[in-house]
């Protein structure tokens, strides 16, 4: 198409409408980096999918979407040997992965209504058991590494537990002797 044609249409301005919309910066992106098709039939597809979608808005239960962050910068990194995660990208991972999951499910139950969002979710893979273990190793409110991520760490952290407790119970009755002492040298000063 031609770009005089896209500027009469205002055709920016209406993926940038769209684009605000969006609920993660993934999508925004996709977005205002669309072009306009002239294949008929990938159009005539790409309609009908969008039309599945808004019955289910407009006639179903809520639809399972919530904003999210984009995660490739993570999965990047990840791809990288040698290279890790933080706890938060851990979080991140799993938030879409469960919200990923809840729609696949979503649609599976109403296949015979949504058979087009269908064939896109049947391409999605579950990540329940990265899911499990990000939930028995990372606590998502502290955003910390639980004791029992691994026996390893149980064991350091218990020891280092112990050794804290008995610097404490030492700097304690260094305290108390001092204490004692301070006070035994006002009194034989008050003697005098």
């Amino acid at each position: 198409m031609d770009q005089a044609l896209f500027d009469i249409l205002e055709f920016n301005k209406i993926l940038a409408l769209v684009a605000e919309r969006t609920l993660s910066p993934i999508a925004r992106n996709w977005f205002l980096a669309t072009t306009p098709s002239t294949d008929i039939e990938q159009i005539k597809h790409s309609l009908s999918q969008v039309s599945e979608l808004r019955a289910i808005i407009d006639y179903d239960e809520s639809f399972p979407l919530e904003a999210f962050n984009d995660i490739t910068g993570s999965i990047r990194k990840a791809s990288v040997i040698g290279n890790f995660l933080n706890l938060q990208e851990f979080i991140e991972l799993k938030k879409i992965s469960v919200l990923s999951r809840k729609i696949c499910l979503f649609l599976k139950e109403r296949k015979d209504k949504t058979p087009l969002l269908n064939e896109i979710a049947s391409e999605m893979q579950s990540l329940r058991e990265v899911e499990n273990e990000i939930d028995r190793v990372i606590d998502e409110p502290s955003l910390e590494v639980k004791d029992n991520a691994s026996k390893t760490l149980s064991r350091l952290r218990n020891e280092l537990r112990t050794n804290q407790d008995r610097i404490r119970r030492k700097l304690e009755a260094i305290q108390k002797s001092w204490a004692e002492k301070t006070t035994m040298y006002s009194f034989l000063n008050r003697i005098k």
